[in-house]
């Protein structure tokens, strides 16, 4: 529901940030300014969450490794530039990291050595578990110049993700006789790459304090569906992107 929540930010956003404007300012004019680069560091304020199951062989017996995987809030670094096509119309793009915190909540039912149909239940938490996500956004941009040095600007489109990712492959346990029972002691996992294609939006308010450099803010919400190879050969999707609210320097030539 959250993340539902988040998803409508961006494209509102741009309400949030006319009413942030005094009302005498809000008077639009042509934007006559040729290029743009900005530079900025924000925070990702979505979080991420998907189960997988991988079927493993264990004592001739055949069980599921379970992982539920929490993909945490994090920083976010963000860089982008654009040119001025048409009146207020600007094209560009933005490229973005993020590599957050990753928590794997493991469970399985252990096959007994001896005893066939009698599992015990192990579960645990996986550590060393990564995440990384490049995100390419192509933007095309409306430009709105306010009074008093202000300046609005909302746009959208096409977003292209690189997304690295570790799946836990199975699961360690510690047990001694009788093994009636098992102990999580760890995981193995492997980190996979694959690459998917979304859209993003957002709004910005920028105040320049000189002619060609401002300082500005942005929400922004961008999301694709990457299909990660699961470790036993099927495949599970993650979300890419998310919300995302970021300041910076902003820059006008």
């Amino acid at each position: 529901m959250r993340t539902r929540w988040l998803a409508y930010v961006a494209p509102l956003s741009a309400v949030f940030l006319i009413a942030m404007v005094p009302t005498r300012a809000r008077a639009q004019s042509i934007w006559t300014d040729r290029a743009y680069v900005n530079v900025s560091g924000g925070y990702r304020t979505t979080t991420v969450g998907a189960t997988d199951s991988v079927q493993v062989m264990e004592f001739v017996e055949q069980t599921q490794v379970i992982t539920t995987y929490v993909v945490r809030r994090a920083p976010q670094l963000n860089a982008g530039a654009g040119a001025r096509v048409w009146r207020n119309l600007a094209v560009g793009a933005t490229v973005s990291y993020v590599a957050p915190a990753v928590r794997g909540d493991v469970s399985s039912a252990v096959p007994h050595p001896f005893l066939f149909n009698h599992p015990r239940q192990v579960s645990g938490s996986a550590s060393g578990l990564s995440r990384a996500e490049t995100g390419v956004h192509v933007q095309a941009t409306w430009v709105i110049p306010l009074r008093n040095r202000w300046q609005l600007a909302i746009g959208g489109g096409p977003s292209f993700f690189s997304l690295a990712q570790s799946l836990v492959q199975d699961l360690t346990i510690a047990q001694t006789y009788p093994y009636d029972t098992a102990t999580f002691t760890g995981a193995t996992s492997r980190r996979v790459t694959r690459s998917a294609v979304g859209f993003n939006a957002g709004a910005g308010i920028t105040y320049f304090a000189r002619r060609h450099v401002g300082a500005g803010t942005e929400l922004s919400f961008s999301r694709a569906t990457v299909r990660l190879p699961s470790p036993d050969g099927d495949t599970m999707k993650l979300n890419a992107g998310g919300a995302t609210i970021d300041a910076g320097i902003r820059f006008r030539f």
